[in-house]
């Protein structure tokens, strides 16, 4: 598998920046890529981004130029109208 075909979506550049020294650490950063919505594309990083830019990456799975994809992304509160159950809606 090349470096490029394997990875995790996160919400934003502090996620990714988190994620990407939590692959360090467990050495993974040679063969998992850490990206943003925007790093993958999209227009910008955030909660929606990542729920835009999916359909996108999925489709980059059948022919292989991702190979697996993970993809992270916090329930905010439930008290400013989201939550887990709003989360879970979206997917």
């Amino acid at each position: 598998m090349a470096m490029a075909d394997q990875k995790l979506l996160v919400e934003g550049e502090s996620d990714r920046r988190f994620f990407t020294e939590i692959c360090k650490t467990l050495r993974l950063s040679e063969i998992v890529t850490v990206v943003s919505p925007k790093d993958a594309g999209g227009p910008k990083n955030s909660k929606e981004g990542v729920f835009n830019i999916l359909p996108t990456l999925l489709d980059q799975l059948p022919d292989a130029r991702i190979t697996r994809l993970a993809v992270v992304v916090d329930a905010d509160s439930a008290a400013n109208g989201s939550g887990y159950k709003h989360v879970i809606e979206k997917v």
